[in-house]
């Protein structure tokens, strides 16, 4: 099944309360949730850290700032409900940054590493 289908069933388990355990494999990884203990999919709750350090390119590349935010956000429907470490997110929207400087033609080159293959192969899942 679709990474997007089970993202958006799980968020209907989370709105209509469900309460019952839940095995879902996303990405190689198999985890057991229950409904209601699923966090919210927003800035804060889910991916704070990788919000935070895109903030500081805001006000000096309004238009970079809001594809930046976009494709964060399409990354992380697509691997939700999988749980990042802080670090592990402000790495991945540090590459995220550099792939969307590529797509505006900010820079002419993009650097792939294993992490940024990985980035676009899920943002093209979205």
């Amino acid at each position: 099944m679709h990474p997007i289908l089970k993202t958006k069933i799980l968020l209907l388990m989370k709105e209509n309360a469900y309460d019952k355990a839940l095995t879902i494999q996303k990405f190689d990884q198999v985890m057991v949730f229950n409904g209601q203990d699923l966090q919210d999919i927003n800035r804060k709750a889910y991916g704070g850290p990788a919000f935070q350090a895109i903030e500081k390119i805001e006000h000096d590349n309004p238009t970079l700032y809001q594809l930046v935010l976009e494709l964060l956000h399409q990354y992380m429907y697509v691997i939700y409900p999988l749980k990042m470490m802080d670090d592990s997110l402000v790495k991945i929207s540090q590459e995220i940054i550099e792939i969307a400087k590529y797509n505006l033609g900010i820079q002419t080159k993009l650097m792939l590493n294993e992490r940024a293959d990985d980035i676009v192969y899920k943002l093209k899942l979205y």
